[in-house]
C-alpha cells in the first residue's frame, strides 16, 4: 500500500522516495495504470539514490497494459533497468529493427524527435550486452551500415547522419568493437547535442576509463589453479552483473548492525579500532559498494579474478565516492599466505565456481578473526532443476559457443517455454542479459549444493549455522514452522523438499567462526 501521494510525482525526500519505491515494487498493473502512477514511476526510475532493478518489474508491466505508448516510461525503462520481460523484448527488438531498416534505406528520421527513443535502445542493448538474437537479413543490413561508416570522410556535411548511422550500430555491437567508430565520431562532431549523442559520448568515456584502471589494478597473492584461470578468462570478456545505480544504505557503525542482526552472537573484539570485512569474489561492485556504504566504521578489501570486473567496479566507486574499499586481483586459494584476518567476509556466488568449494571454503574460513561472521551464497540443486530442460538444448562444451549459436539456443529455450509454458530459465532475471545467461546456463563451471552437504560443510569447518537471507524466505519458513528453529537446516531441507523453488536464486546464508 503506498505510504504517501502519489499524486506527488517528484517526492524531494529521499525516505518518501524510498517508501514509494518499496510500495511500487510490490505492484503488478493487469490493467492501465493512472498517469500520476506512471509520472511516479519515471521519476523514480531515473533517481540516482535508487535501484531501478527494484521497479523494473512494476514499470514493465504498466508498460505492457498501456500498449507501451508512454513513451516517456517507455524511456524510462529502457535507459534504466534490463528488460526481463519477453514480449516487451520483441518489442524493443522490432523497434532496433525498423531503426535499422529505415537507415539502410536512407529514410529521413528527424533527430529531434527520434534521439530520445534512438538513445533508449542503444541504452538496453548496451545492457542486456547485444543478447537479443539477429535475423541473417539484420545481419548483413548491419555489416554494410558499418562499412559505410567506416568509410565516412570526417566530418561530413551531414552529422546527424554520421550520428545516427552510428546509433544504430551500436544498437547491434558494443560501440568499441566498431571498426568505423572513431571516424563516425569525429564526422558527428557538428550534430546538436541531444539525448544520443550524450548516450553514444558516456558509452565510449565509460570504456576508456575502464581500460585505463585494468592498468593499473594491484594484485595479491597469484592466480595458478587451472580452474581460477578458466573462470577469470570468462569474467573478463563477461563481466557480471553490469548495474546502474543503488540505493544508498544509512551509514550504521559495525558492531550495531550485527548485534541487530544475530542479538544472542558474541561479536569479534573490534573497539578501538575500524572493522575489517573481505568481499570475496567482488565481481562488476555492487555487493561491496554496498557493503563499505553500509558500515560507518569499516575498511572494506574486494578481490575477484577478472580485472574487467574490477575495472567496472573501481568506476562505481569512484562515482559513488566510497573511498573506504580496496580492490585488489586475487583468487581465493591465492589466500593462504595472507596475514590480516577478517572481521566479515562474504563471498556469494562464488564458492560454486570452483574447482573444489570446500577448500575455498576452508580458506576464506581460515581468515576469520575469532567469533568473526561469514555470508555465503551457494546455487540450490533443487531451485534450479526446472532449468534441466533448458540444459538439454546446450552442446557438452557451452562455454565456448559463438556469439550467434548462444543467442540461436537462447531462442530456443524461449520457443521451448512457450510451448510447454514452463518458463525455466526465462523466469530468471539473469536470462535477459548476456553477461547473465552466460553466468547462468554457460558458465565454465558451476557445482550445484543441497542442503544435507551445506550442514556437513558448515560442520567440518567448525562454524555455526546462523540462518538464511533474505527476510521472505525466512518469513515462510515461520509461518510453515510456527515453533521451529531458524537454525535447524533440517527443517529447512524438509520445507525445501515442499516449496522448490524456494532458494530460486541461491542459498543466502550468515554462518560465525567460534
Amino acid at each position: 500500500m503506498l505510504t504517501a501521494d502519489p499524486s506527488s510525482t517528484h517526492p524531494t525526500d529521499v525516505r518518501d522516495a524510498i517508501r514509494l519505491a518499496d510500495a511500487l515494487a510490490q505492484r503488478r498493473f493487469v490493467e492501465p495504470a493512472p498517469p500520476s502512477i506512471r509520472r511516479l514511476l519515471v521519476h523514480l526510475l531515473w533517481r540516482n539514490d535508487l535501484d531501478p532493478e527494484e521497479l523494473g518489474a512494476t514499470a514493465v508491466s504498466a508498460l505492457k497494459c498501456d500498449e507501451m505508448l508512454d513513451h516517456e516510461l517507455l524511456r524510462a525503462v529502457l535507459c534504466r533497468v534490463t528488460v526481463k520481460d519477453v514480449e516487451v523484448e520483441q518489442a524493443v527488438k522490432a523497434l532496433r529493427f525498423t531503426f535499422l531498416e529505415r537507415m539502410a534505406q536512407e529514410q529521413a528520421l528527424p533527430l529531434d524527435a527520434a534521439a530520445p527513443l534512438m538513445a533508449a535502445v542503444v541504452e538496453q542493448c548496451h545492457r542486456t550486452q547485444h543478447v537479443y538474437s539477429e535475423s541473417a537479413a539484420e545481419r548483413t543490413l548491419v555489416d554494410r551500415l558499418i562499412a559505410a561508416m567506416n568509410n565516412d570522410v570526417p566530418r561530413t556535411h551531414n552529422p546527424e547522419l554520421a550520428l545516427r548511422r552510428l546509433a544504430v550500430c551500436a544498437m547491434y555491437r558494443p560501440i568499441w568493437t566498431l571498426p568505423g567508430a572513431e571516424r563516425a565520431f569525429e564526422a558527428s562532431a557538428g550534430a546538436d547535442a541531444t539525448p544520443l549523442s550524450d548516450t553514444l559520448a558516456e558509452l565510449r568515456r565509460e570504456h576508456r576509463e575502464e581500460l585505463e584502471i585494468q592498468r593499473d589494478i594491484r594484485t595479491l597473492g597469484t592466480i595458478t589453479d587451472a580452474m581460477s584461470a578458466s573462470v577469470q578468462a570468462h569474467y573478463e570478456v563477461h563481466p557480471y552483473p553490469r548495474w546502474l545505480t543503488l540505493r544508498r544504505p544509512a551509514a550504521r557503525p559495525f558492531a550495531a548492525v550485527m548485534a541487530e542482526r544475530f542479538p544472542d552472537a558474541v561479536l569479534p573484539a573490534t573497539e578501538g579500532r575500524r572493522a575489517s570485512i573481505l568481499v570475496a569474489g567482488c565481481g562488476t561492485g555492487a555487493h561491496p559498494i554496498h557493503v563499505a556504504m553500509k558500515y560507518a566504521d569499516a575498511d572494506v578489501t574486494a578481490i575477484d579474478l577478472s580485472r574487467a570486473s574490477l575495472a567496472y567496479a573501481i568506476r562505481k566507486a569512484r562515482q559513488y565516492g566510497v573511498a573506504n574499499i580496496e580492490f585488489r586481483q586475487a583468487d581465493i586459494l591465492g589466500l593462504r599466505t595472507l596475514t590480516q584476518r577478517f572481521d566479515a567476509i562474504e563471498c556469494v556466488g562464488v564458492l560454486h565456481c570452483m574447482r573444489d568449494p570446500s577448500e575455498g571454503w576452508r580458506v576464506l574460513t581460515d581468515l576469520l578473526q575469532p567469533r568473526g561472521f561469514m555470508k555465503i551464497g551457494l546455487y540450490s540443486r533443487q531451485a534450479r532443476a526446472d532449468m534441466d530442460a533448458d540444459r538439454l538444448l546446450l552442446p557438452a562444451r557451452r562455454a565456448e559457443v559463438s556469439p550467434e549459436r548462444f543467442r540461436a539456443l537462447r531462442d530456443a529455450m524461449i520457443g521451448r517455454a512457450r510451448a510447454t509454458g514452463i518458463p525455466g530459465a526465462t523466469r530468471i532475471g539473469d536470462f535477459y542479459s548476456t553477461s547473465g545467461l552466460r553466468d547462468l546456463l554457460f558458465h565454465v563451471q558451476e557445482i550445484e549444493f543441497d542442503l544435507p552437504e551445506i550442514a556437513l560443510l558448515v560442520r567440518d569447518l567448525g562454524l555455526t549455522f546462523l540462518g538464511f537471507r533474505p527476510e521472505d524466505a525466512l518469513a515462510r519458513f515461520r509461518a510453515r514452522f510456527p515453533g521451529g528453529s531458524a537454525r535447524d537446516l533440517a527443517l529447512w531441507a524438509q520445507f525445501e523438499r515442499e516449496v522448490p523453488d524456494l532458494f530460486w536464486s541461491m542459498y543466502v546464508f550468515w554462518t560465525q567462526r567460534a
